[in-house]
């Protein structure tokens, strides 16, 4: 059993709550998640971002078993537009992440413009 699955055994043992419960909740059908619990097939990104919602813990406890320090977790609307972003082909991400870079370049100039 991977990291992924031991922790969500832990969590799920500890507080009570069914796999039933989880594969619902994040829209998933239950021979779909029987088949990533075998580890016949990976959960896609998305599923895990929603599980880690569900949770309420980082993606970091969900992967590696630990809180990685100075990681949050993701707010709704992040989580939103990740989930949106895995729909993208490889040439759509690249734009967006430029526009994101550009959008970023500019808030820290304008920053720097009223700080000074």
């Amino acid at each position: 059993m991977n990291v992924f699955w031991t922790q969500f055994d832990e969590i799920i043992n500890s507080r009570g709550i069914s796999n039933k419960e989880v594969y619902s909740a994040i829209g998933v059908p239950q021979p779909s998640f029987s088949r990533w619990q075998r580890n016949d097939e990976l959960p896609p990104v998305n599923k895990v971002i929603e599980m880690a919602q569900f949770f309420n813990v980082s993606i970091d406890y969900l992967l590696l078993g630990k809180q990685v320090k100075n990681r949050t977790i993701l707010p709704s609307a992040i989580t939103t537009i990740a989930h949106k972003l895995t729909s993208l082909k490889p040439e759509q991400l690249e734009a967006v992440s430029l526009l994101v870079d550009g959008f970023i370049a500019k808030n820290q100039q304008l920053s720097k413009a009223a700080g000074a």
